[in-house]
């Protein structure tokens, strides 16, 4: 779900099954809201019937006439032709709700508003109560609403939200242009194939996702992991819009005006330690939970005066998320990594940070390696800095192999446009594809300048950053400085150090073995699994059984053996009772019949 923006599951229905082969009735359903036309649900369905009987499966629906605040209500009949399975188009019928969410205003301080309002059109399918499936038959369904509210409410008067359902005023006009948006939308999506849409959707999510974070495992109680930092990019980037998943058509302007405003976001500096934060991570379970996770991340960028960054849309507020989590200092001619030097304890990785200029991109990783054993320190480990440039990405339409379609106010008086429908064939990329994707555009802009880093203090020649990693060496010093330093121009970056006088300068601290071992096991004990323990000490345990049962058998039974011999024909009374002239007539005899048996061997053996 996070990595695609999709939400699927499977359901099996116990309808007349055959008990001996429990076949039973399946159906599949996919959900998603469209990353690029954000006025689209969509909604996949798909029954599969292996009975031999034909099957009926019910559709739970909601009736949108119930619903509160309810201004207006029609339908409306479109053509739908976006399955494999449709031979030809088949009409649809949509019911169009708008209905208004307000937000009361005290009248004491506002001239005549008494609200303010958010204006919500809704483009809903009419879903049939239930679907027949024949036997033997996989059949498909594809549901496709439309809804889209006001950009930020309306303030409206008493006499404006009485003539709401009238197309006239604020409020008519408003749903007049939502309306407009949804429909335009709405009516090409039921025309394109429905895997084309999909593939859009679902590359816009994976070209998102090229910039981010990975972070090693922790099994320490409480500790911050990659299910919880995923689920949270996924709900913060999902709640704005995708701007740059549109063609840009090559306009030179959008370049420039997008180029201008990543220039003044210099003043971007992380105030909070989210590594160590509880809150920012919270797992959602409501829709209660989510709005209290958003508006909370939302001030907290604010305050880090990262709050230009939502102009973007989702790379915008990924790339803020990302600059706050790594505690990446925006400087007017450079960038810093704020990280404590004592807080590196696991191995992090950051994927394609936008330094202070357009298009200049970086990737940093802070790594956990072993450093030179000894037998003083025979677990030391060292901290190891690494950054490189990436490489530029293909174009969107290149990864998803059609070109994103641009839909106008067009569609609204002229069928579907045969150009529309994607190709067969993947698109070659060119310059003409590049420049419809702004992102690539502005990287390719930026291919020549150069990035160069530096660790702390900067006491050292900038390096400049390639395609390849370059290591830099692990430093602290007194006063405090940033981890490394980025920046465009290597004589800027050199006078950091003609800035700050600096007491010392020395390789930083060991990370702690107990911290890491808590982080890699779960516990400070470290070593292997508790498992491969318990096994070692068994078969230690049962080697010492099988040792002192070997000494028993050597001195204690060999020796009791030999006492039951001489004593097998007489009671333990009698043995006892033995006369000490009767003892020794006994071994004289046995002296004799030995002689006689060894003179017996020897003339056996003589020829």
């Amino acid at each position: 779900m996070f990595h695609s923006g999709e939400l699927q599951w499977i359901n099996c229905y116990a309808i007349n099954c055959l008990i001996q082969n429990e076949l039973c009735v399946s159906s599949g359903t996919m959900v998603y809201a469209h990353r690029i036309y954000t006025s689209l649900l969509i909604q996949n369905f798909r029954v599969y019937n292996p009975l031999d009987d034909d099957a009926t499966v019910k559709v739970n629906k909601a009736n949108v006439q119930d619903w509160k605040g309810v201004s207006t209500l029609r339908t409306i009949r479109l053509k739908q032709n976006n399955l494999p399975d449709d031979k030809s188009p088949h009409d649809v019928t949509y019911q169009v709700v708008s209905f208004l969410i307000e937000d009361p205003v005290n009248t004491t301080e506002s001239d005549g508003i008494i609200s303010r309002v958010t204006v919500v059109v809704l483009f809903e399918p009419v879903f049939p109560d239930s679907l027949t499936v024949g036997s033997g038959v996989s059949q498909s369904y594809s549901f496709i609403t439309g809804v889209r509210a006001s950009a930020r409410p309306i303030s409206v008067t008493k006499a404006e939200l009485a003539q709401a359902a009238s197309e006239f005023g604020l409020i008519g006009q408003e749903r007049k242009a939502l309306e407009a948006i949804v429909f335009t939308e709405l009516v090409f999506a039921l025309q394109f194939p429905e895997v084309e849409l999909r593939r859009l959707h679902t590359t816009a999510w994976n070209r998102l996702w090229i910039s981010g974070v990975t972070l090693s495992y922790s099994y320490a109680p409480k500790a911050l992991n990659g299910p919880q930092i995923n689920s949270t990019l996924y709900y913060l980037t999902a709640s704005v819009p995708d701007y740059f998943s549109v063609p840009n058509e090559g306009n030179e302007t959008t370049l420039r005006l997008y180029q201008q405003r990543a220039k003044l976001r210099t003043a971007c500096v992380p105030k909070v330690d989210l590594l160590r934060s509880n809150e920012h991570w919270e797992p959602v379970r409501s829709l209660q939970n989510l709005q209290r996770l958003l508006s909370l991340w939302r001030s907290t960028l604010n305050e880090a005066k990262c709050g230009a960054f939502f102009e973007d849309g989702a790379h915008g507020v990924l790339q803020a998320i990302l600059l706050n989590l790594g505690s990446f200092h925006l400087h007017e001619d450079y960038v810093s990594i704020g990280l404590a030097a004592e807080t590196l304890t696991r191995d992090i990785q950051f994927r394609r940070i936008q330094l202070h200029h357009p298009g200049v991109y970086v990737n940093v990783e802070l790594r956990i390696v072993p450093g030179e054993l000894s037998l003083s320190s025979p677990h030391l480990m060292v901290v190891q800095l690494t950054a490189e440039r990436p490489h530029r990405p293909l174009p969107l339409s290149m990864v998803a192999e059609t070109k994103t379609p641009k839909l106008t106010p067009l569609l609204l008086i002229h069928p579907l446009d045969p150009h529309l429908i994607p190709s067969t064939k993947p698109i070659r990329i060119n310059g003409e594809d590049e420049k419809s994707d702004l992102l690539v555009w502005a990287e390719h802009e930026a291919e020549a300048i150069p990035v160069f880093t530096c660790p702390a203090a900067c006491l050292t020649t900038p390096v400049e950053v390639t395609h390849t990693k370059v290591v830099m060496p692990f430093l602290v010093t007194i006063p405090p400085s940033a981890l490394m330093y980025f920046g465009t121009h290597a004589g800027k970056l050199k006078t950091l150090t003609e800035s700050y006088k600096y007491e010392s300068v020395r390789p930083g601290p060991n990370p702690d073995h107990d911290l890491i071992t808590l982080h890699k096991h779960g516990h400070p004990f470290g070593g292997l699994p508790w498992l491969f323990w318990i096994s070692l000490g068994l078969m230690i345990t049962l080697f010492h059984l099988f040792f002192c049962k070997i000494i028993y058998n050597e001195l204690i039974r060999d020796k009791s053996d030999l006492e039951s011999e001489n004593a097998w024909r007489l009671p333990k009374y009698a043995f006892d009772l033995r006369s000490p002239q009767a003892t020794s007539a006994r071994a004289v005899i046995k002296a004799e019949l030995a002689s006689r048996r060894r003179y017996n061997r020897l003339s056996d053996s003589i020829p």
